[in-house]
Order: C-alpha cells, then sequence, then structure tokens
C-alpha cells in the first residue's frame, strides 16, 4: 500500500449529492493519497444513501466529516484551515474528475518550488487541456488560462484545485468572509494578500482535474450570474472592487460593471429581463457598500468555525 502524504485535503461542499461522492470516491483512491481528507459540509439534510456513505466513511476515518449550518465557501474554508493537521491543505471542488495523481503532483510542486500557493490546471466541460507550448500568457492577471499545461509564476488563483501552506495562509488572516452568496472573486483577494505578504503561487499544471460544473448546488444554490433580480454573484466584484488597491482603473471597473452586465446576448434577445438585472446589480453594489464599511471577516483562531 503506498505511504500516504503530509497533507490535507479539503472539499467544500454544499447541496450536492452523488456527485460528491463520485469526486470523494476518486480523492480517497488517488494513487497517493493525502494523510488526512476533510469535508466541510453546509449541507442541511442529505439524499439518505449519501448521508449514510458519508457517515460510514468518517466513521472508518476515511473523512473527517464537519458540519456547519452557516452557508459560505470562504467560511467554510477558514474553518479547515483551523481545522486541518498537516502543513500543506489542498482545497478542491466537490464536483471533479481527476486523472492525475493529484496529491503527490501538489506535493511535489510545494517541494520544488517553495510556493506559497500551487494551483493546479483546471479544465471546465466547455474546455479542453490546451497543449504544451501553445500557450501564449498576457499581462492581465485575470486572463490566464488555468487549463494551460505550461507551468508559471502568477499572481491570481482558482479555488477549486489550490494548495498552500496553511500556516501562511492564516497568517494573512485566511478567506475573507465578506465575500457573501456565490463568493465571486475571493480568491483574487486572498492571492493579492499573498502577494503583498512577499508570498509566491505556482502554476503547476501536472496536478490536473476537469471540474464538472455540476447544475446544482455548489454557486449554482445562488442562480447564474446572469439571473435577474439576484444579487449573490455582482455583491463579490463590487466587495472586491472596493476593497482592493493594487489594481488599475479599479474605480472605472466599478463603474462600468452595472453598463457591462445589462449588455450581454441574453439581454438583446430577451430585453424584458433587463430590468430585473439592473436592479441586482444596484442591490449586489449597496450590500457591497456595506461590508466595505465593516474590518474584513477573516479566519478566527478559535474553535468557532467548527
Amino acid at each position: 500500500m503506498c505511504k500516504s502524504l503530509p497533507m490535507s485535503i479539503v472539499v467544500p461542499t454544499y447541496r450536492r449529492e452523488q456527485v460528491l461522492i463520485d469526486s470523494l470516491q476518486q480523492l480517497v483512491k488517488l494513487p497517493t493519497p493525502a494523510s488526512e481528507l476533510i469535508v466541510v459540509d453546509q449541507t442541511l439534510n442529505h439524499e439518505r444513501a449519501v448521508a449514510d456513505a458519508l457517515s460510514d466513511w468518517a466513521s472508518q476515518g476515511l473523512i473527517r466529516w464537519i458540519r456547519q449550518n452557516k452557508v459560505s465557501v470562504t467560511r467554510a474554508m477558514n474553518c479547515a484551515l483551523i481545522c486541518a493537521k498537516y502543513d500543506i491543505v489542498l482545497f478542491v471542488d466537490d464536483d471533479i474528475d481527476i486523472h492525475t495523481d493529484l496529491a503527490k503532483e501538489h506535493f511535489d510542486a510545494h517541494s520544488r518550488y517553495h510556493a506559497t500557493v500551487v494551483v493546479g490546471q483546471i479544465v471546465q466541460p466547455w474546455q479542453q487541456a490546451i497543449p504544451k507550448g501553445a500557450y501564449i500568457a498576457n499581462n492581465d492577471p485575470d486572463a490566464f488560462a488555468f487549463n494551460s499545461s505550461d507551468g508559471a509564476w502568477i499572481t491570481r488563483a482558482m479555488g477549486g484545485n489550490m494548495s498552500m501552506q496553511r500556516q501562511d495562509a492564516i497568517d494573512i488572516g485566511g478567506f475573507d468572509e465578506h465575500f457573501v452568496g456565490a463568493a465571486y472573486r475571493f480568491e483574487a483577494e486572498f492571492t493579492e494578500r499573498i502577494i503583498r505578504a512577499g508570498g509566491t503561487i505556482r502554476f503547476a499544471p501536472g496536478a490536473a482535474l476537469h471540474h464538472l460544473k455540476h447544475p446544482s448546488g455548489g454557486t449554482r444554490s445562488f442562480g447564474d450570474a446572469g439571473s435577474a433580480y439576484l444579487p449573490y454573484h455582482s455583491v463579490g466584484e463590487y466587495y472586491y472592487l472596493l476593497r482592493a488597491t493594487g489594481i488599475s482603473g479599479r474605480m472605472l471597473r466599478l463603474i462600468s460593471r452595472t453598463a457591462r452586465a445589462g449588455m450581454t446576448r441574453q439581454h438583446l434577445t430577451r430585453p424584458w429581463l433587463l430590468p430585473g438585472t439592473l436592479l441586482g446589480e444596484v442591490v449586489g453594489l449597496l450590500w457591497a457598500c456595506v461590508l466595505r464599511l465593516r474590518a474584513p471577516k477573516y479566519v478566527e483562531t478559535t474553535p468557532d468555525h467548527v
């Protein structure tokens, strides 16, 4: 039997059923598994078969099943940072398909590059991996293609396949829990603080997975980004732009966000959705302003997160 790696894998999950079980089975059966697999579960009631499977795995010691009543991906991730037993913590989505020795690739990248954060390749359902040598990066960190096959030093991250040095993440406050709803842009704000603290971020394409983007549960529980009347996606970007200081033209981006939200193909074909979309944008902006007036809500090193 292969010796497990001294690292923790964390799966924050919300309202996912069989796809969660399928994802966890792959993590348990990795060629080189992690020593600890933590499931931070924000689902109030699972289907019976799913609840039984999670309970069985927890009783066997295959997973640590942590239940949380409050729905917040950033709070769930902060909880895991505090609870994890190992120095390297790998966060992955709860709807994934893995074809690599994922934990070992992350662990080896940390050993080789001594990076604070390592981000693995993420291939979305509509994508294929870009062949090695074919990706040409530009100067916009937000435009980096995480389906690239070329390693690189980067300044942004995607949270669905991201590992980090646990103590370094805690030292900068972990994740800001004011990123509510779909928590859009929480990774960008987190990695900005990593960089400001002198940390580094390595993109390691060998640590690859496919994101299934399951149609229900997770952030899809808050609707899609174009859903009328719903501020759950816009609030994250507005909050990020109100807090961020390291990006140029942020105020212009803040002002233009509302206009861009209404200038989509969806609104050209269904213009009656435009008033609802604009209302959602205004509510999201006001919500973000209220959050901005408060101090950031960073990780608490107390049992309150458990």
